[in-house]
């Protein structure tokens, strides 16, 4: 993980090439555990935090479409006040630490 104020983080994930293909067995395996292979539909409440609205919109994106339910906000006042109308709903908070009018910790 490189991180560099006002610019961002990047993060680097490395994976083990495979060295053998896929054989007819393994094929047949695959399929018959693919029901604990696949993943599970989420139902948990989420909150996010994040001042950039495309950013947002992905986020929102993705965990929908992984089955959460999602509550949007821009920055931390607006989120406190989506927490004091849904706290016994929400599970989750993913929250940017900085926002453009507060600082993201203000949430905490």
């Amino acid at each position: 993980m490189v991180s560099v104020p006002d610019e961002g983080t990047t993060f680097s994930i490395y994976l083990p090439v495979a060295i053998t293909s896929v054989t007819p067995r393994s094929q047949e395996y695959l399929r018959e555990s693919s029901d604990i292979l696949s993943p599970s539909v989420g139902t948990e409440t989420i909150l996010i935090v994040e001042n950039e609205n495309d950013i947002r919109e992905i986020m929102r994106s993705l965990l929908e479409e992984a089955g959460h339910s999602i509550y949007e906000a821009e920055n931390g006042v607006d989120a406190l006040e989506c927490l004091k109308d849904h706290a016994d709903h929400v599970q989750l908070v993913i929250s940017d630490l900085y926002h453009a009018q507060d600082d993201g910790q203000y949430i905490y």
